[in-house]
Order: C-alpha cells, then structure tokens, then sequence
C-alpha cells in the first residue's frame, strides 16, 4: 500500500559500545530529516547454490547477512547558544569525528585519530518500523548561495528487525532553522595563510564564492565474519570542490599554486548571531584542479581542493565550529 514520504522519520542515538544497539525515542533523539536524498533500505547477502538439477532456470540462493543502507540529509544549522552541541554532533561522530565541547564558547568537530562512534537508528517509512545498529557513516557538507547549509550522511550497519511499525509522535527541539547561503548570511571565504584560533579566522585572502562542498571520503566498511560482523571506518579522502569569482590574474596565480604545490589554508563563516555561527576551517589544501564553469551565460572558477593536514601526522585536515 502506498505511503506518504513525509510520514517517514528517524531516530538516532550514539551507541555507548560499538555493535551494542541502544534504543532511542521519539521524544529525545529525533532527526529533523530532509525529504531530499532520503533513503533507507535493509538488504540480505545470499550464497548461490550451483546445483545442476538437468533443468535451466535460476540457482537457488541461501541468505546469510542482514545489512543497512541509509542516506538522509539535514540542514546545518547552529544549536543556538554558543557551547551547546548542535543536534547533527552525533551524526558527525558517527561520520568519525571527534566533537570537543568548550563551555558558553563553542563546539569543534575534528577528524578522530581512533575508536569511532557507531549509532543506532530506527527508521520509519511507508508504515515500516525498522530498527537499525552498528551504523556508521561517510558525510558531506554543503553551502550554495540559495539554498540552506546541509549534512548529508550515508550509513552503512546493520539489521535488528524489519516490521509494520511507527516510531511515534517525534519532538524536534534541539533542531533549530537552518539559514540560507548569500550575502546576509555568509562571509567571503578565505584562501592562502588562513589560521583558526578559538573560533576566529585571520589572514589569506578573501574572495567571493558561489558554493563550498566538502566530500569527507569515509571508507565505511562492513566485515562479514562466521559468528558476527563489524563496521568501521577504514580511511578518509576528504574533496573540496569550490565555486569562487576570479579575477583572470587570480585564476592564473592558482595555476601556477597547482603546478607549484602550493599549500593553501580556507576558511569561512556561515552565520552572524551567537550561537548560530558555523565556522569551516581547512589549515592547508593541494589544488587538484581548476577550471571554468558554466553559470548559465556566465564563466566562473571552480577549485578542487584536496585537504591536509596542519603539519604531516597530526590528523586535523579539517575544524567545523558552532559559535
């Protein structure tokens, strides 16, 4: 029987031990869900049995793993008072970041060096109840003028049941109103010798930008064992793919930076009251690439850029901040 998309909804909690599903409620850890990327599927891994019975036709199939897969967005908007975690901290750490709480200041994200965070998460869609554990998550960030800042996370974990179901009446709370990406509400981004320091940026050179996207590049995997299975976060590629207004002279200097291998900083704001600022912070990036874009009758600069670390080793190629 057919169901409304906007019916469908997720609840998501961190597991204390990885592997160890909790249960999370209606009323503390639901997830302010985008209708847009939303996808939750649950799939069984078969062996093929080859065999020969003198006629043709399919080979019979015996099941042997119940997984997860779930993609879903949200919008990444402040907590609203300046050292609160924001409610999408959880999916970060399920993603492998590490979230560091300074008290009426701020929030940091940063890569973790070890011992990820997995979560547990039921899903309800089309009057389906199904209860998902062991997940964990390869995430990506988005700011294009026009459209409200998101976190995108794809999971990857595994099954505790599928069953016609509701997760109840959800309460979102801690989820406030994102804000749009443009002139009201977002700086000019930073590129060069940009530094972070408490939540403030200094230095480079500003430019205007069109959008800033962040693909972390996870490699979330699932290891299928004979009595159990585990999911964990193996490597990150991060990408950053940058939509910037140059000048010709400035889109020929970053040429010259690719060729050179010139390390470059960037950092921007997005937002302006306390509590709802997200600062994004890369101390130093490769440009991979560069090239002219259409937009529509017009030509602009898009960079690929490839993060790294502050010096070699120390694993913080990236600081996502809520002041």
């Amino acid at each position: 029987m057919a169901g409304s998309k906007k019916k469908s909804g997720l609840l998501l909690d961190l597991e204390a031990t990885n592997g160890t599903a909790v249960t999370p409620t209606a009323a503390a850890n639901a997830v302010a869900i985008r209708a847009k990327g939303l996808k939750i599927k649950s799939n069984v891994s078969t062996s093929t049995r080859d065999v020969i019975t003198g006629v043709m036709g399919n080979d019979d199939k015996l099941p042997f793993s119940h997984t997860a897969d779930l993609s879903f967005g949200v919008e990444l908007a402040g907590s609203g008072t300046a050292g609160t975690a924001p409610a999408w901290g959880k999916i970060m750490q399920m993603g492998g970041f590490a979230e560091t709480v300074v008290a009426t200041s701020r929030v940091e994200y940063t890569p973790a060096a070890s011992a990820f965070k997995s979560a547990t998460i039921f899903a309800e869609q089309n009057g389906r109840l199904e209860r998902y554990f062991y997940l964990m998550a390869a995430l990506k960030l988005a700011f294009a003028v026009g459209e409200i800042a998101s976190l995108e996370a794809s999971a990857k974990g595994l099954v505790t049941s599928v069953a016609a179901g509701s997760i109840g009446t959800k309460t979102f709370t801690p989820w406030k109103r994102g804000l749009a990406v443009g002139p009201i509400n977002t700086s000019k981004v930073s590129l060069g010798a940009v530094t972070y320091t408490a939540g403030v940026l200094a230095g480079g050179t500003t430019f205007d930008f069109k959008s800033y996207s962040l693909d972390c590049g996870q490699d979330v995997q699932i290891l299928q064992l004979a009595a159990r299975e585990t999911v964990d976060i193996y490597d990150f590629k991060p990408k950053v793919e940058l939509v910037v207004d140059l000048t010709p002279a400035q889109h020929a200097q970053f040429v010259t930076d690719m060729k050179a291998g010139t390390m470059l900083g960037l950092g921007f704001v997005h937002g302006t009251a306390a509590g709802q600022k997200i600062v994004v912070y890369h101390p130093r990036c490769v440009i991979a690439d560069i090239e002219d874009v259409e937009e529509g009758p017009m030509l602009i600069s898009k960079l690929i850029l490839e993060p790294r670390d502050s010096v070699d080793g120390a694993g913080d190629w990236m600081r996502l901040a809520n002041l």
